[in-house]
């Protein structure tokens, strides 16, 4: 289950900034025609979000190459001014992950709570079953995110899972088995597969979700007390 988060986030990742094909065109362009295709395609973005790193990986192949990269800068700078406004030539200096918060919450929420969700140390997502999972994202706050909450389900959230290749701790008998909300203080509690054993749908004291889980600078719950 560990060792599976690596190929996850290179898949979400490519899925994220490869815009489509042209990653994998850039590496098959052998004419001029090509290749001038790719910059127009891939340039622009790659700028956007890290215009420093495509700098300094430009200047570590030679002079020609950096000088050939700042006349492409120049050139969509200009036209990006002239679009829309001084502000907008202002690039992102390195890359961050603000795009896969953005344009993947859910898949982002789960691959960085993977092992351990959040730093107070709650079993990761990899303890949860799919319906569990379904439980808990349908419980978050994702206002300002494209999310539908109430449509969240367990077969969404095995498909989501398996085009990221996570892999659970335990496919069979997931140690967390629901999530709910206690409507007096709004604290997420846990179900286990230990309570079903003791024949109990949810244990007298139930275990809460501590830490507060956010996306983007956005509180999607806020945690339970220790």
């Amino acid at each position: 289950a560990c060792a599976s988060m690596l190929p996850a986030a290179q898949n979400l990742i490519y899925k994220v900034y490869s815009r489509g094909d042209w990653v994998d065109r850039s590496k098959k362009a052998n004419t001029t025609a090509d290749c001038e295709a790719v910059i127009r395609n891939l340039f622009p973005s790659m700028w956007r979000v890290g215009a420093d790193f495509l700098r300094s990986a430009a200047a570590s192949e030679g002079a020609e190459m950096l000088s050939e990269f700042e006349k492409r800068e120049a050139k969509l700078v200009k036209m990006i001014q002239k679009k829309k406004g001084k502000e907008a030539a202002i690039p992102g200096k390195n890359p961050t992950a603000e795009s896969l918060r953005t344009k993947q919450p859910l898949a982002y929420i789960m691959l960085t709570n993977w092992i351990r969700c959040g730093p107070l140390g709650d079993p990761g997502l990899m303890f949860y079953s799919d319906r569990a999972l379904a439980d808990l994202f349908s419980l978050l706050n994702w206002h300002d995110f494209e999310v539908d909450s109430d449509g969240i389900n367990s077969e969404q959230i095995e498909q989501l899972r398996g085009r990221l290749g996570l892999r659970k701790a335990n496919e069979k008998m997931p140690y967390i088995t629901g999530v709910k909300v206690d409507r007096k203080t709004g604290f997420l509690e846990l179900n286990t597969h230990d309570a079903k054993l003791a024949a109990s749908e949810w244990p007298k004291i139930a275990l809460k979700l501590h830490s507060r889980i956010e996306l983007s600078g956005r509180l999607l719950y806020g945690g339970a007390p220790d």
